[in-house]
């Protein structure tokens, strides 16, 4: 898998980190009501001038 990721990352370049909102949009709980994580909104992804996809 890793070398697929670098032949891709080495095509491509290499994707720029996801960053979140404050947001929260879902919460995982266990069956014992534990609060185990929480989901943020994405924020919205802006290409650059000059990107083509």
């Amino acid at each position: 898998m890793e070398e697929l990721r670098d032949i891709a990352y080495s095509i491509a370049g290499e994707p720029e980190k996801v960053q979140f909102e404050d947001r929260v949009v879902g919460i995982i709980e266990s069956r014992d009501g534990t609060i185990m994580d929480v989901v943020r909104r994405i924020k919205p992804f802006q290409f650059t001038e000059g990107q083509v996809f």
